[in-house]
């Protein structure tokens, strides 16, 4: 009986898990698909392996966030602030617009991130920006100051500039 018990309250959890709601700062309603969320900050926050495709998050700051496998693909995201240390792990930011984004934190962007036609030009970075076997093929980066940069196993078919 405690086994049985144990195992459903096992399964419970992973359910909860995998269905990780990420709730809006500014609304306090969950994030979903094409949402608009603007002047957030998202502070500690796990987007996992969730649907934000087409989110307009402009002016957000994300702090020590985290991201595994999760599409912000058509997403924009103009003048977001990186702070402080976020990892995004196979992440999808396809046609993404990311203009003028500030990392003065770290963001370490790996494990197949998918940058495809993604909009990052204007960038100002002081903290260190990893791009790591990651795809970024047509992605626009000029006019950048990105002061730590490493790219390492990627597919930039594109000047950096």
């Amino acid at each position: 009986m405690v086994s049985r018990t144990a195992a459903t309250l096992c399964l419970l959890l992973i359910i909860q898990h995998v269905r990780a709601q990420v709730t809006c700062p500014a609304t306090g309603e969950e994030l979903k698909p094409n949402d608009a969320c603007q002047s957030s900050t998202f502070d500690g926050t796990s987007f996992g392996s969730g649907d934000y495709s087409g989110v307009l998050l402009d002016a957000s700051t994300f702090i020590d966030t985290a991201a595994d496998g999760a599409s912000f693909a058509e997403a924009s995201l103009p003048a977001v602030i990186f702070r402080g240390a976020n990892d995004w792990v196979g992440v999808d930011l396809s046609s993404a617009s990311m203009p003028g984004y500030m990392v003065p934190g770290s963001v370490f962007f790996r494990g197949g991130c998918t940058l495809n036609g993604a909009l990052m030009g204007g960038a100002r970075t002081s903290g260190p920006v990893t791009f790591r076997n990651s795809d970024a093929v047509g992605a626009e980066l000029g006019g950048s100051i990105m002061s730590e940069v490493l790219i390492e196993g990627c597919n930039f078919d594109v000047p950096l500039s």
